[in-house]
């Protein structure tokens, strides 16, 4: 072989390893379900008014999810305006404080009675009812809030992260931490492949992909 074809051959070669380098850095199989970038916050914003609260409690749940994804987009150095369901969980959780926040103000200038204790579980089970509306209705209008993301996301996923999110809204967080390496197999045999095929995760990504994408 001479000179010039094995130093063309190695180029080639580089070339390939970088691409394949690049390939995987920017695939999602390093994070976990709760990381994918999954909604739209224009989307999620122009649907709120939808929602029945109070003005305030839909306030309060609309200026978290802005801050959570500033801080998303701050730490990316990006400009993406999307919700994972990780900052969709934090979002809730913190309108939950708020309304938890409100209700002691209101009963902290009672007195200790029969009636405080009372009214305190009544306020406790609104807070509940409210913090079950708000993750419903995100479960429910799944379709309707999903980011695009130009088909990089396989369709298979999308469907995954719908069931899960549902489990959320009931009060189930685990699934949101289950590793998308463990998940691509899984999609892979649901799909009628054998994963044992595939040199890589990132093959198994591609022909997911292939089948639809969002």
């Amino acid at each position: 072989m001479s000179l010039g074809l094995s130093l063309g051959c190695s180029q080639k070669q580089s070339l390939e390893l970088e691409q394949s380098l690049q390939l995987s850095q920017s695939l999602p199989l390093s994070l976990a379900s709760g990381e994918i970038e999954l909604f739209s916050l224009h989307r999620i914003k122009n649907r709120l008014p939808n929602l029945d609260l109070h003005p305030q409690v839909r306030q309060s749940l609309i200026n978290n999810l802005m801050r959570e994804n500033l801080e998303y987009r701050v730490q990316g150095q990006h400009n993406r305006y999307c919700i994972t369901p990780f900052h969709l969980d934090t979002a809730c959780d913190k309108v939950r404080d708020y309304l938890d926040e409100s209700s002691s103000v209101g009963l902290a200038i009672m007195e200790e009675s029969p009636l405080k204790q009372k009214l305190a579980g009544y306020m406790h089970e609104k807070v509940k009812e409210q913090d079950s509306k708000i993750r419903n209705w995100f479960a429910a209008n799944y379709d309707n809030l999903l980011y695009d993301t130009n088909g990089n996301i396989p369709w298979a996923v999308v469907q995954r992260l719908r069931a899960e999110l549902q489990s959320w809204a009931v009060g189930n967080s685990s699934p949101l931490h289950v590793p998308m390496e463990e998940i691509v197999p899984q999609l892979i045999k649901e799909a009628g492949q054998d994963p044992e095929k595939y040199d890589s995760l990132e093959d198994m990504w591609t022909y997911l992909k292939s089948q639809k994408g969002l």
